[in-house]
Order: structure tokens, then C-alpha cells, then sequence
């Protein structure tokens, strides 16, 4: 996971992170939310192959046979955690705390403790019902890039834009009078017929008139 993660006081995790000299922040699927619903497939897995006395156990230890934790596994990422519930930081681990979190489990009187067997019996049987995923990363990864250039290319063609707009607008010339664009207008009737000048673009509210080599 790239970035630093801040993690809010509803659980939400938002990752900040520098691509091409800009800052992108954004909302990520939860972790926590992901490991909740892998256990959720686990626990319907056990399910379907035990019997109703199985099921009886199976729901009664289950939360002390599975425990969810995410690890924060990028030594670089800084984790900000402080907004929210102690409930949820419980959840959250960096990769160096792994070791001594297991430790701590494994000394725990109130978590079920497994044999290496069955542990060993649990991993091929999980890895049995495992659907490989053939998703190119790297091609995943190619798009994210190239969505963040179009984006930035788009960004820069708007303040390209504004630019021109601001300097056009800087080149007009105003009314002393009420601040209105002048325009150049032509004379229709008098003795100036044909001849152009300028005249308040607010006019008839404003009756301002400038001779244009002035």
C-alpha cells in the first residue's frame, strides 16, 4: 500500500500520496471491511461441511479461532490513526509489531490455541479453495498513471485558459464613469457619421464617450 494512511473516526481510510509533483488524496476501500468479509467466507466454507453439532462449536469459537488484523506492511507508510475508536486501531498493525502481536495472541488464555498440524491442515485446505486472480497489476497500475497525466494535462489546458482569459480581460479598456467594458462603437447620425469611438457597454445607463486616438 503506497502513501500515508489516516484512518477516521468512523473507520474510513484515506490515503495520501505524491505522484509527478502533485498530491493525491483519496478514500480506499477499508481493510478492516475486507478482512470482515473474508471471514465471513471462511466461517459459510466450515459451515457447508460440518453437521449441526459442528455449527454449534463453529459459532461459539469462531471469533476466538479467526482473528482479523490488518498490517500495515510498507515501512515507509505513516499511519494516522488517532481520530479514531480503540476498537479499531486494536485492528491495525505495522509489519514490525507482527511478530510480538502473535507472540501476544499465542500467550493469551482467552483465544483458541491451534496445533501445528491443524494449522498445517487449515492452510491446504484454504489454499485448496483458492480461485487464482489473473488480474495484470501492471497494467492496472499503467491506466492509474495515465488517468493521473490526462487529468493533469486537462488541469493545465484550464489554467492555460483562465490565463489568456485574464489577460484579454486586462487588456480592455474601462469606463472612468461606472467601470463597464468599453466598446467601439460608430457614429450613425451628426457630424461625426462614420466615425468610431468609444462608448460605455452600459449605455443608456451610462452615456460615457471616448474618441479612440485619444
Amino acid at each position: 500500500m503506497i502513501g500515508n494512511i489516516t484512518v477516521n473516526n468512523d473507520g474510513s481510510f484515506v490515503r495520501e500520496f505524491e505522484m509527478y509533483g502533485r498530491k493525491i488524496r483519496e478514500g480506499i476501500y477499508s481493510p478492516i471491511t475486507q478482512n470482515e468479509r473474508h471471514r465471513q467466507v471462511i466461517k459459510e466454507l466450515r459451515e457447508k461441511e460440518k453437521g449441526i453439532l459442528g455449527k454449534f462449536f463453529l459459532n461459539k469459537n469462531f471469533d476466538t479461532q479467526y482473528i482479523p488484523i490488518v498490517v500495515m506492511a510498507n515501512p515507509k507508510t505513516i499511519l494516522n490513526a488517532r481520530y479514531t475508536s480503540r476498537a479499531i486501531r486494536d485492528k491495525i498493525i505495522r509489519a514490525d509489531q507482527l511478530v510480538q502481536f502473535i507472540k501476544d495472541m499465542d500467550a493469551s488464555d482467552d483465544l483458541f490455541n491451534w496445533t501445528l498440524p491443524e494449522v498445517e491442515n487449515f492452510a491446504k485446505y484454504f489454499l485448496g479453495k483458492n480461485i487464482s486472480d489473473r488480474s495484470d497489476y501492471v497494467q492496472k497500475y499503467r491506466e492509474m498513471v495515465r488517468n493521473v497525466e490526462l487529468e493533469k494535462n486537462s488541469e493545465t489546458k484550464k489554467t492555460e485558459f483562465s490565463a489568456k482569459e485574464l489577460s484579454e480581460k486586462s487588456r480592455e479598456k474601462l469606463c472612468p464613469k461606472c467601470g463597464k467594458p468599453l466598446k467601439i462603437r460608430t457614429a450613425t447620425k451628426g457630424a461625426y457619421v462614420g466615425k468610431q469611438f468609444y462608448g460605455c457597454s452600459s449605455f443608456p445607463k451610462c452615456r460615457y464617450m471616448e474618441n479612440i486616438d485619444k
